[in-house]
């Protein structure tokens, strides 16, 4: 801004001017006259001519000096207008800094509440922390335990690196016995080839076997069911030539009619016969028998001659 080159008598002219709302071409003789008393008074510098400052020594050589105060007059409005227009340039600068200021005054409002927050975060992080350290006393010791498993495991380790070894060399061998057993089963692969085919002739065979196995199994239930009847005849043939055996034989010329009864195991039997003695010296005997099962009604007949002498 532009250094105050005014004098009491300047700034006391302009403002009773511009306050007034006068133009500065129409200066009275009164304002005049008031403007040099009070510049005679004081003492001041008051403008002459072309606005030089000379020093005033009574009244009317003030007088004297402002023949051209209309022009000094209208200098001074000039002036002032040129330093209202630079104060408002300030002013529109000084607002202009003065909202930057503000964007500020918000920028730093919200860093605030940021700064809030973090260190409502940092709080939170100093617990965390504080956690954190019991839990890395508490994995140390814990550490302490898994060194010396690891030291453990380490003689472990190397107590099995020996038994790897010998099982390296057994898997040697093992190898060598995989290799001959290989010779081994691709023999018994063509021995199970030819045994495949002897099964399948086998199967067709005992299908064959099958079929004569139940036709003789058919036989041989006709044939126990034969040998019962045969048994139970031969049973009741036995039971009844017992029966013959016990009917009564005539003797001394005389003719007989008698029964018998007879029985072998579970058969049973009965028999009639009739006999007769005869000739001049009773020397001829003739029998005729007939005999028959009780269960199964098989029978039996018989004749016989005797001589006698």
């Amino acid at each position: 801004m532009k250094q105050n080159i005014f004098s009491p008598l300047k700034i006391a002219t302009a403002l009773s001017i511009i306050l007034s709302g006068q133009s500065a071409f129409a200066v009275t003789e009164t304002q005049i006259n008031n403007a040099f008393t009070g510049a005679t008074a004081t003492g001041e510098n008051i403008p002459s001519g072309g606005c030089r400052t000379v020093r005033a020594a009574s009244a009317a050589d003030g007088r004297q000096v402002f023949e051209n105060a209309a022009t000094c007059v209208s200098q001074i409005e000039n002036e002032l207008k040129s330093d209202l227009r630079v104060v408002g340039t300030a002013v529109i600068e000084n607002q202009r800094a003065l909202s930057a200021l503000q964007d500020q005054v918000s920028i730093s409002s919200v860093a605030t509440a940021g700064i809030d927050t973090n260190t409502d975060s940092i709080g939170a992080n100093t617990d965390s922390i504080g956690d954190n350290t019991a839990s890395i006393g508490a994995n140390s010791a814990s550490i302490g335990d898994n060194t010396a498993s690891i030291s453990d495991n380490t003689a472990s380790i190397g107590a099995n690196t020996a038994s790897i070894d010998i099982n390296t060399a057994s898997i040697g061998a093992n190898t060598d016995s995989i290799g001959a057993n290989t010779a081994s089963i691709g023999a018994n692969t063509a021995s199970i080839g030819n045994n495949a085919n002897d099964i399948q002739s086998n199967g067709q065979n005992i299908a064959s076997n099958l079929l004569q196995i139940q036709s003789n199994d058919r036989d041989i239930k006709e044939l126990q069911t034969d040998l019962a009847a045969t048994k139970q005849l031969v049973l009741d043939g036995i039971a009844i030539a017992n029966a013959f055996a016990g009917i009564p034989q005539a003797v001394n010329g005389k003719s007989t009619i008698g029964f018998g009864v007879g029985n072998y195991q579970s058969a049973n039997a009965i028999a009639v016969g009739i006999s007769n003695n005869f000739g001049d010296s009773n020397q001829h005997t003739i029998k005729i028998n007939f005999g028959s099962a009780f269960e199964r009604e098989n029978t039996a007949g018989s004749v016989g001659y005797g001589y006698s002498w």
